[in-house]
């Protein structure tokens, strides 16, 4: 699961694909487009990866690469409880 933070509001929200693609997806829906067939083409772009290659963001949204989660898994582990609403999250 791919968490996606809101930085102007904070708001996480869980999404089931890659990070780049999660937060294509909700800068999207941040402007009310759900055509998510057609995202790639309609905002080509978009997506920044940061120089470390630790975050990806498009416009407010922003989110952990692979990369990310692997240095930071603490962080990624309470995003994933907040977003999840449960007490242990459990690596497999």
């Amino acid at each position: 699961m791919t968490v996606v933070m809101n930085m102007s509001t904070g708001e996480l929200t869980g999404y089931t694909c890659s990070p780049e693609l999660a937060v294509l997806c909700a800068h999207a829906q941040g402007f009310g487009d759900y055509n998510t067939w057609a995202y790639e083409e309609t905002y080509p772009g978009e997506v920044q990866t940061s120089r470390s290659g630790d975050t990806v963001w498009a416009g407010h949204y922003c989110a952990l690469t692979r990369q990310g989660r692997e240095k930071y898994p603490i962080a990624h582990r309470r995003e994933l409880r907040e977003v999840l609403d449960i007490r242990e999250v459990v690596e497999r």
